[in-house]
């Protein structure tokens, strides 16, 4: 119980039932920080009300010891701050009068303190709250009874919007911590029952996580430092209605009602939730940006591209594709990825004589200007900015007429803020022609290399070394964070033209290719991808993919989870469930048009990504 006065409030003024009513007006309460050093008051949104003496009473608001909170002035009454939930509120049992008390510390009057969940439902005017009381002082039989009169309420897009994760990013300097060193990313203002879902950057689903106020469990997710993807699902009359919560960055697309927002997590994340799926060994791997699909035509085939790749984005999927150019190549895309991200790509490939080929890759993913958020501040005109790049230089050689290999080394780091990781990777490959209808067989071992370590000034602390020991100054220290792997994966694939000019089924009229791709990620489940390629008039190819995902399901022995709350179909009965992406494209070659002198293609593919929405891709490469 806080204050501390000479005579305590006796037990017959700690059992009196108290009721919170939000309104319109609220009221105004006395306020003070951790040094109770100055009278201040607050705008509160509800009036505090005694239930026994049935009358309006006074209010204190006091600021958590060790919290910094950033001061907001209501703009209509400048004089007054505005309420955060964190704040803790102590009745004081005597009549309203809507100014600041003198005597907050020495009241004999003040009550219990309370602390709303800053995790739930945001406050509406009309909503009550009770508590009553059954025996508070003794130990081991308290009884809290708390109950609301409000109605259930229509979760509007602009709540959704009000939505934040703080703090964003995290650092080692943050303040608003209640236990020193404790990482802890927290949802503000969450709908009664939703679920959230997080993606990694690759648009891979890591956690799903059902939030429901009748179920009060914190769940630890440790999941590796970077970028996450947060979309949250309401419970709608007709099923689950998908928004995301907008975070770091305001995001104003729309499509099918859908908003999204990434959120920068260096941290072990603690949620006000019960997490009733997760996921063996997602989120465990650093950078994976690596593992965002390169090129239009790979993604056009569902990433099904290992044993067919030819061109300069070989250096991502399998380097033993770039032996096989006999010119330079050239590869550019960029485009929009997930959440307002953009991804980027370039490749080169030089042919040097008999050697073979080297290639030279730049891989690019960059999140924007995104805002700072704390506990305290929501709503931040503070921005930073995160990125993630990777420099890469490889070899491709002909072993002989059938058989390449290729290896490609590259610098990859992570920028976060005013943190930053940096390692090195390898990726190594090899393709066989078989000679038969076009038949060719890949292989490739991608992302091995280092580990990834965050550090920089957002890490630097103040601390003294000899605590026990007295008048010593603070020393500059960084805190060391764990080391993270690369998403190191292995895949195989073949790819077949049973109809052709050369093929089983002669055609001179179109070509069809049948590509087919296994892969087998350390930080995910293996999956499955495939595609076919139609090429006809000689220049013009159409394209069509897919790539499956196997998703394994633990609901934590929950009954109430049907397959409806999941978002992705699911057989409830083995506890597992697929998820598949489908993706279409088209391509043009420079076999179109003979009376330009170089070899050239222009290629577009859409992938549809989901509750993450559609990606569309188009890359240009050029043979000099």
């Amino acid at each position: 119980m806080d204050p501390q006065p000479s005579d305590r409030p006796d037990s017959d003024l700690l059992q009196k039932d108290i009721e919170f009513r939000f309104t319109n007006d609220g009221s105004i309460a006395t306020y003070f920080n951790a040094t109770l050093s100055v009278i201040e008051t607050i705008d509160i949104p509800f009036e505090v009300w005694s239930l026994e003496d049935n009358v309006k009473i006074n209010a204190v608001i006091y600021m958590a010891a060790g919290s910094k909170p950033i001061y907001e002035e209501d703009a209509e009454n400048p004089s007054h701050y505005k309420f955060i939930k964190n704040f803790f509120v102590m009745p004081v049992y005597e009549d309203y009068t809507g100014v600041g008390m003198a005597d907050y510390y020495t009241n004999t009057n003040i009550g219990w303190m309370f602390q709303f969940n800053k995790n739930e439902t945001l406050f509406q005017p009309g909503d009550v709250y009770n508590i009553y009381f059954r025996n508070p002082l003794s130990p081991g039989n308290d009884v809290y009874h708390i109950e609301t009169t409000a109605n259930v309420y229509t979760v509007t897009d602009s709540i959704l919007e009000e939505i934040v994760v703080v703090p964003n990013p995290y650092n080692a300097t943050s303040v608003y911590e209640h236990i020193a060193f404790i990482r802890e990313v927290q949802f503000m203002g969450l709908p009664e029952e939703c679920l959230i879902r997080i993606f990694n950057t690759a648009g891979e689903l890591v956690q799903v996580i059902k939030h429901d106020v009748t179920v009060q469990v914190t769940e630890a997710l440790v999941l590796k430092p970077g970028i996450y993807v947060h979309i949250i699902i309401r419970k709608y009359r007709l099923g689950y209605m998908s928004s995301t919560l907008l975070q770091m960055k305001r995001i104003h697309r729309k499509t099918s009602g859908d908003k999204m927002n990434k959120n920068i997590i260096i941290a072990i994340i603690s949620f006000n939730c019960f997490m009733f799926a997760q996921f063996d060994n997602t989120g465990t791997s650093a950078a994976n940006f690596l593992k965002i699909g390169v090129g239009s035509r790979a993604m056009a085939l569902g990433g099904a591209y290992t044993a067919s790749v030819t061109d300069a984005s070989a250096l991502h999927w399998n380097p033993a594709g770039i032996a096989h150019a006999t010119d330079i190549q050239i590869l550019l895309t960029q485009y929009n990825w997930i959440a307002d991200m953009k991804h980027s790509y370039f490749g080169l490939v030089i042919p040097v004589g008999t050697i073979g080929n080297i290639g030279i890759s730049l891989n690019n993913l960059d999140m924007g200007e995104m805002k700072k958020t704390t506990e305290f501040d929501q709503d931040s005109k503070v921005v930073f900015r995160a990125s993630d790049v990777a420099l890469g230089l490889g070899f491709g050689r002909k072993i002989s007429d059938r058989f390449t290999v290729g290896i490609h080394g590259k610098i990859i780091q992570e920028s976060i803020s005013f943190s930053s990781a940096t390692a090195f990777g390898f990726d190594m490959g090899s393709q066989y022609q078989t000679g038969f209808s076009g038949l060719i067989i890949g292989m490739a071992i991608t992302n091995f290399g280092t580990k990834l370590q965050l550090k920089g000034t957002d890490l630097k602390i103040d601390t003294d070394p000899y605590a026990d020991q007295e008048a010593n100054p603070d020393v500059i220290a960084q805190l060391q964070t764990e080391e993270w792997a690369l998403p190191m994966a292995f895949r195989a694939g073949f790819a077949i033209t049973p109809v052709g000019p050369n093929a089983i089924m002669k055609n001179d009229a179109l070509e069809a290719t049948v590509s087919i791709d296994y892969y087998d990620p350390r930080d995910y489940n293996p999956y499955y991808a495939g595609g076919v390629e139609v090429k006809v008039m000689g220049g013009l190819y159409l394209r069509a993919g897919l790539e499956s995902k196997f998703i394994q399901f633990s609901d934590d022995e929950d009954d109430s989870i049907d397959s409806d709350d999941l978002p992705y179909m699911l057989d409830k009965d083995n506890a597992h469930g697929y998820t598949s992406k489908t993706a279409f494209g088209f391509g043009l070659s420079s076999a179109m048009f003979p009376f330009i002198p170089y070899n050239f293609s222009v290629d577009y593919s859409v992938s549809d990504m989901g509750v993450l929405g559609l990606v569309n891709r188009l890359t240009f490469s050029i043979g000099l």
